[in-house]
């Protein structure tokens, strides 16, 4: 709106009063201090008086203040408001330009991050203080885990020479079992059905044995970088097959059965 130097209305334009809930003719050679639209907050009239005295005198002022707004003029906004002295050619000020512009919004979001800034604060600061601490409990860890890596490499080496002397102290009676194991199932006309049964269960399991063995051997050869890895193709219904024969009597036993695919149904798988 414009205004008078002495803070009078002298015009007002249209979105103002759509905003204010106000006549033209309620505000319109009326001093604006006096317009309803202050009484939001204590001071807004005052504060209204010391920026119309300032820009009377030339100066541009800009404030933020509470006022009543909208349809009705209860509902209370924050304005954004500025005076701005206009001279004529001898320099004299002639009149104010008044604006204002709702910031409500803006407000409550400034508000509302300073909170949030003001509630983070402590945070940050024992989040620094806590960062420190991590970073002194790291730097111990560190110097633990190379400690440890230390012992790991001496304890790996060691287990490994174990289990190389382990497997190739087991091949030995594996071996000899097996043969003893073939040799009665070669005889085995002489074996009831039952024995002939248990035989071999017993050449299965010597088998998977002779397995492991040879899977110890094959670990240690790989720690010592000396392996080289061959892709074999294998039937996953043999393997099931032949672990389904050595749970069957402890099955039968508690009525229960087996059953899996037959060989050759399940696709060959590499490894």
């Amino acid at each position: 709106c414009v205004l008078a130097p002495d803070g009078t209305v002298l015009d007002v334009n249209t979105r103002a009063l759509e905003a204010t809930g106000l006549a033209r003719e309620a505000l319109v050679g009326r001093p604006l201090r006096e317009a309803r639209w202050w009484s939001a907050a204590p001071d807004a009239g005052a504060r209204l008086a010391r920026a119309l005295s300032r820009s009377a005198a030339g100066d541009f002022v800009r404030w933020e203040a509470e006022a009543f707004a909208g349809a009705a003029g209860a509902e209370v906004v924050t304005l954004d408001l500025s005076l701005r002295p206009v001279r004529d050619a001898a320099g004299e000020v002639v009149f104010l330009v008044a604006e204002g512009r709702d910031v409500s919004q803006m407000r409550r979001a400034r508000e509302q991050v300073e909170e949030e800034l003001a509630d983070h604060a402590e945070d940050v600061e024992r989040l620094a203080a806590e960062l420190g601490r991590h970073k002194r409990e790291l730097e111990t860890a560190l110097d633990a885990m190379r400690f440890a890596r230390e012992q790991a490499d001496r304890a790996s080496a060691q287990k490994t020479t174990l289990l190389r002397m382990v497997s190739h102290e087991l091949r030995t009676p594996l071996a000899a079992l097996m043969l003893l194991l073939d040799r009665l199932r070669r005889d085995a006309s002489e074996l009831a059905p039952a024995h002939c049964d248990v035989v071999g269960r017993m050449r299965s399991v010597a088998s998977r044995l002779a397995g492991l063995v040879d899977s110890l051997l094959e670990y240690t050869r790989l720690e010592s970088g000396r392996v080289t890895i061959v892709p074999a193709r294998f039937d996953p219904a043999e393997i099931a097959a032949d672990v389904m024969e050595g749970l069957r009597r402890s099955a039968e036993g508690r009525d229960l059965g087996l059953a899996g695919p037959p060989l050759g149904s399940v696709p060959p798988l590499e490894t």
